[in-house]
């Protein structure tokens, strides 16, 4: 006689866009789960936040319950009154606190956008990028006490291109979380999600990034800064440099020389049609989209504001 699965009790968390992606995922799989609420953060707040998203259109149109926190620890009582069986908890820079771990019956569920135990910790998708990776992964797992400690659910390569750049790296993780979140959700349902512990010696960890950290050293190589760049831009804060006292972002650059041209680094050497060469500490770099703050991004670089940077050092 088949046994009758039991529908699983899920409850999410999460403030970006892949949280809006993945609650897609779950409620086109809602036939063997239900999905008791989403928390996120307060609509003012999420915008203080690189890559925020909206949950308030998805949860109206589908009937979900939205619960806006801006800090999930101290919603304890709403999850014990939720009965779950999982929470997820997928793009939220809090850490999970112990008695929030040990409400769901069978546990909490996290991922991490890396080849963990391998660089666990903050801001992966930049890190990776600024030191070169070409190969990476996503893996989901059992949050624990821990940072990104967890046993592993399942994990997925994501390979990396010199051409990719936070956003397009981004989108990679979703296109795969996606296809990975579907095929956990069809084995918790038949309650056979597994569980790999992770080897703690082979931890490594990525340091907490803030937007000030985002300041070009242009004593580095054309290459390592072209990484900057890319590991920096947009849905994130970005890579800046200063002129007259003035913020200049740089939005995206490509490596022009790899040659020492023996100039100061962040020399700029002249203005072209696609850009603004400046000389780094190996090499020079071609600024293709740059911002003074407070400003639009520029889109002619024959603009004045633009020209009066040539032969001068930024900084």
């Amino acid at each position: 006689m088949e046994m009758k699965l039991q529908i699983k009790r899920v409850a999410l968390v999460s403030r970006v866009a892949w949280g809006v992606e993945a609650l897609c995922t779950m409620l086109e799989s809602s036939s063997g789960i239900d999905i008791c609420g989403v928390f996120t953060l307060p609509e003012d707040e999420s915008r203080r936040h690189s890559n925020y998203a909206s949950f308030g259109d998805i949860c109206h149109r589908n009937n979900l319950r939205l619960i806006e926190t801006k800090n999930i620890n101290n919603n304890i009582d709403t999850i014990k009154d939720m009965n779950l069986d999982y929470l997820f908890v997928l793009g939220w820079s809090q850490i999970i606190n112990k008695e929030i771990i040990n409400v769901p019956a069978k546990g909490c569920i996290g991922n991490h956008p890396t080849l963990l135990p391998r660089d666990r910790g903050r801001a992966p998708v930049t890190w990776q990028l600024i030191k070169g990776y070409r190969r990476s992964a996503l893996t989901f797992f059992f949050i624990d006490e821990g940072v990104d400690s967890g046993d592993i659910i399942m994990q997925r390569t994501i390979m990396l291109t010199l051409e990719d750049t936070s956003m397009s790296f981004y989108n990679k993780i979703i296109n795969v979380g996606k296809e990975m979140l579907s095929e956990i959700i069809s084995l918790l349902i038949e309650d056979r999600v597994p569980r790999k512990p992770q080897d703690h010696c082979l931890a490594t960890y990525l340091p907490q990034r803030r937007s000030e950290d985002g300041v070009i050293d242009w004593s580095k190589s054309s290459f390592e800064l072209y990484n900057w760049v890319r590991g920096l831009t947009l849905p994130f804060p970005g890579a800046f440099t200063f002129f007259d006292g003035r913020k200049l972002f740089v939005w995206s650059a490509r490596v022009d020389s790899y040659v020492d041209l023996e100039d100061t680094p962040g020399l700029v050497k002249m203005i072209e049609e696609d850009g603004i060469l400046v000389a780094t500490g190996k090499g020079a770099i071609l600024l293709t989209s740059v911002q003074f703050e407070g400003e639009t991004e520029v889109g002619n670089f024959r603009e004045d504001k633009v020209v009066s940077l040539i032969g001068k050092v930024l900084g």
